[in-house]
């Protein structure tokens, strides 16, 4: 004689099934989530990258005004052009 499946074991089926719909949703968006943040990862570092030749640029720039100031003394020196510090102010 077959047995009929009784209320709890029905019950625990149409739970089980609803968690399972549950994680499956869950699953999704955490895949989901996992690609946006691959996407944000590779943005921040194509920035730092961005940051890091900026800053070279920055260091090139400030070496070759520290060379035009040095030119310029050196050819302010030649020419007697600098002022001398007034000892009274």
């Amino acid at each position: 004689m077959a047995e009929q499946p009784s209320d709890l074991a029905v019950m625990t089926f149409e739970l089980l099934k609803r968690i399972q719909s549950q994680l499956d949703r869950i699953e999704g968006d955490i895949r989901d989530l996992k690609t946006r943040m691959s996407s944000v990862e590779e943005t921040m570092g194509q920035l730092h990258i961005q940051l890091g030749q900026q800053q070279v640029q920055l260091g090139q720039i400030n070496g070759r005004m520290d060379r035009f100031d040095d030119r310029l003394a050196r050819i302010e020196t030649r020419l007697d052009l600098l002022e001398t510090p007034n000892p009274a102010a």
